[in-house]
């Protein structure tokens, strides 16, 4: 039995929460089968008034997408520094400070406690601090002067890209929740034609349906999965049966990179073809991308052997 609109409730706010695509796609449908009628002065009055909420969306939302495009090109700076960082960069500072002080001696140890591990796994800034923690340790050691300039300055460049990077995520938060409002204001507009199509239509209620996309309204399939994956385990996100220009949206809000991919079964993990997403970042892909879309399982794998990760995803 296909699902019921409760007029006293705004069916527009639920159809669209949490997914900034679907209200634009919804909206700008409404605004089309408006225009297509617009000869009707009535149609003409509601058309004035919803074009504009509907522009006003269109360019919340342009935007938010141009930003994080932004905030994904700084994260991947910061995480290109520390896949730097891991190697070869304290591969072959170790190397430099064993020249000067043997691995058994306590001025090694001093300098590098716990080998290369802080440099290589963990959080973002830990690994970054880490790098200063070592500049600290070496001081003024005229032995390890060139050392520390080179740590010094790798410090600088990595510290500088990841406070650049969390401004562009402070920002594209910023811009989510304005374009939240859009998306509600777009949908207390439509609310409003609902009521006057009815009024309209009282004696012939099935002439609304063309002005609303209703298969998109009344789709109450869940589309945003929010999950952790422990260390070196894989992660069954939800089934779904998609065709390859289907699009999925991936947030790495962890602080482990993920791998995404289309498995025939639950317990599968990955193979050659996946999505990976970097640690504090997120990518749009086609369902394509993630392996073949005759398997219905959309999966995560964690590859870290230290600490598990989280993710967000969304069916566009």
């Amino acid at each position: 039995m296909e699902n019921q609109w409760s007029f006293s409730s705004n069916p527009f706010i639920a159809a669209t929460d949490s997914s900034f695509r679907k209200s634009v796609k919804i909206s700008q449908l409404h605004a089309s089968a408006l225009n297509a009628f617009a000869s009707d002065p009535a149609i003409a009055a509601m058309k004035a008034l919803f074009d504009p909420l509907n522009a006003t969306l269109n360019t919340a939302y342009d935007t938010y997408v141009a930003q994080s495009g932004t905030k994904e090109s700084e994260t991947m700076s910061v995480n290109e520094n520390l896949r730097l960082l891991s190697n070869p960069k304290i591969r072959q500072w170790d190397v430099k400070i064993q020249n000067v002080f043997g691995e058994d001696t306590p001025e090694y140890k001093a300098l590098l406690p716990n080998g290369r591990k802080p440099f290589q796994t963990g959080a973002q800034l830990m690994r970054i601090n880490a790098t200063n923690i070592l500049s600290l340790a070496i001081g003024s050691d005229v032995a390890l002067a060139d050392l520390k300039e080179e740590v010094d300055l790798f410090y600088s460049q990595t510290n500088d890209a990841y406070n650049v990077q969390q401004g562009a995520i402070s920002t594209s938060k910023g811009l989510s929740d304005a374009i939240d409002q859009t998306r509600i204001n777009m949908c207390v507009g439509m609310y409003s034609n609902l009521g006057k199509l009815m009024a309209k239509y009282a004696a012939t209620p099935g002439e609304i349906d063309k002005f609303f996309p209703l298969e998109l309204i009344r789709n109450a399939q869940q589309v945003d999965f929010t999950n952790s994956v422990q260390k070196q385990s894989i992660r069954f996100i939800v089934k779904r049966t998609l065709v390859g220009t289907d699009t999925i949206r991936f947030v790495n809000d962890g602080t482990t990179d993920l791998w995404f991919y289309l498995a025939p079964n639950k317990t599968s993990t990955p193979d050659t073809q996946h999505v990976v997403v970097h640690q504090n970042s997120e990518t749009t892909v086609t369902a394509a991308s993630l392996g073949d879309v005759a398997n219905a399982y959309i999966m995560a794998w964690n590859p870290e052997t230290e600490q598990a990760g989280h993710f967000v995803m969304e069916l566009l």
